[in-house]
Order: structure tokens, then sequence, then C-alpha cells
């Protein structure tokens, strides 16, 4: 598959695990419920992985980006 098309899963995925972060995070100030914090815990791993693979799928844009020019 080619990058384009594994972003375009990859971002909107990586979009709801962040508005889930936040729910799960303002829900854990309001509830003490444990489902709550369980999901929050499970959706922070998650979260992580796919910044870590929307990072490797970007390489190349990061490269350019942060290369220090001589």
């Amino acid at each position: 598959m080619r990058t384009n098309a594994l972003l375009k899963i990859v971002n909107p995925l990586l979009f709801l695990a962040l508005l889930l972060q936040a729910i799960t995070g303002l829900g854990m100030m309001l509830f003490e419920w444990e489902a709550v914090h369980e999901l929050h815990e499970v959706g922070g791993i998650v979260f992580v992985l796919l910044a870590a693979t929307h990072l490797l799928l970007n390489r190349r844009w990061f490269r350019a980006a942060y290369r220090r020019r001589a």
C-alpha cells in the first residue's frame, strides 16, 4: 500500500484517538468510574502507536523539514 493511502487511514484514526483521550481525560476529572480510567489507559497506548506510525509514514517530510542547512 502506498504511503498516502496509509496516511488516509492513520490520520483519521489518530484524530479519533486524540478525541478519545480528551473525552476520557475530562471524564476522569468528573467521574470516578473504573471503565473511564481503563479506556483512557488503553486509548493512550493506541494514541502513541498511531502517532509513531504517523511519524514513520511522514519520515521524508520530517527529515526535509528538520535537516540542518549548511
